[in-house]
């Protein structure tokens, strides 16, 4: 009997040490920084709706481009009428127009870069640092054409310690991707990157009357950046980035023609009958011959100094985008209407932009 008393005390004493060290064990969150307001601050101190992803979760999460990342992303959605004219919605707040004299209202940045056409940004996404989706008006911090809201890209500078990768991917539709950077330190204040990517892989669909692949993707890409660090008060970025696309583009489909229109269906192929009535998106009938070439360039000059309590920031910019295209509107066979519906431009555009910020 005398033995009770001093097993007790034992297992309360056992007991008491358990919420202890599961305590003590309990792994913490990870602070996830953003500069929404300009300035480095916690996602969780900022008065600004905001979601953000990383690097890693855009790389573990295989996010290759921005229509994946609307998939992610609340009230962000995005569509594509060509590679040249994503048009981007924050909250049901953006626009449609494709011409070359408009501004979207959802604005992109790269690097802290206003991109002036919606198009003229290489956005593959490689060797990021993380992506911002900022909603809401923004223009007291971001200036003009941001009523919808602000997506904000930031590439991974280089760093002093020397790392190199290569990686490649292959997938359905004989899609091909090569990945590869090298950074590391050229002086003991100097350090350098090389970022490039390639990517292709065949459409999705079909034209029936010359037996191309449409919605194909074929792009290459490549960036470079030098980082000068001479003393504490003093940072220095250089970069320069470059990417193609050289693709067939779109070929529209029409799934709901009237069997009983007779209306040029006496020269329809057996095949084409079969895209009509059949509904499938993936088959298509056009002779417009389409296609959809762009080029993008830019340069980029950073300087952030620290001078008392503040620091003045200035920001250089250059960016030149190329883009031609030609497509059919119609998706019909040649001889259905009198007249063609194709959709044909060539866009040039060249920006210079210069921020200072104290």
């Amino acid at each position: 009997m005398n033995s009770t008393p001093r097993i007790l005390p034992l297992a309360g004493a056992v007991m008491l040490a358990l919420p202890t060290l599961a305590q003590a064990q309990a792994p913490a969150l990870e602070e996830v920084l953003v500069t929404a307001q300009k300035r480095t601050e916690s996602l969780q101190d900022v008065p600004v709706s905001v979601s953000a992803i990383s690097g890693d979760q855009v790389r573990e999460g295989m996010i290759s481009g921005m229509s994946d990342v609307a998939l992610e992303t609340p009230n962000f959605n995005m569509t594509q009428f060509n590679i040249g004219e994503p048009q981007y919605f924050i909250r049901g707040i953006g626009n449609t127009l494709d011409s070359a004299a408009s501004d979207a209202a959802v604005a992109t940045f790269v690097d802290e870069v206003y991109i002036g056409r919606p198009g003229g940004a290489s956005t593959d996404l490689y060797d990021l640092e993380r992506i911002e989706i900022l909603r809401g008006p923004q223009g007291t911090l971001f200036g003009k054409n941001v009523v919808g809201g602000a997506i904000s890209l930031y590439t991974k500078r280089p760093s002093q310690e020397f790392e190199g990768s290569i990686s490649g991917t292959y997938g359905d539709r004989d899609l091909g991707v090569v990945q590869g950077l090298v950074t590391g330190p050229l002086t003991d204040t100097l350090a350098g990157k090389l970022v490039a990517q390639t990517k292709q892989q065949d459409g999705y669909v079909k034209n029936v009357i010359d037996g191309n692949d449409y919605q194909d993707q074929d792009n290459n890409s490549a960036r470079g950046q030098l980082q000068w660090d001479p003393n504490s008060d003093l940072s220095i970025l250089l970069g320069a980035d470059y990417s193609k696309d050289k693709v067939n583009g779109n070929c529209r489909n029409v799934n709901n023609l009237e069997l009983h229109d007779p209306i040029g269906l006496a020269g329809f192929y057996p095949e084409v009958i079969e895209a009509y009535t059949g509904g499938d998106n993936r088959k298509c009938a056009s002779t417009a011959n389409a296609f959809q070439n762009r080029e993008v360039s830019g340069g980029l000059l950073r300087v952030d100094w620290a001078v008392a309590d503040a620091t003045l920031t200035s920001i250089t910019a250059y960016r030149e985008m190329d883009y031609h295209h030609s497509e059919d509107l119609a998706g019909l066979p040649e001889g259905l209407t009198p007249f063609n519906l194709v959709d044909a431009a060539k866009e040039n555009s060249d920006q210079f932009s210069q921020e200072l910020r104290l």
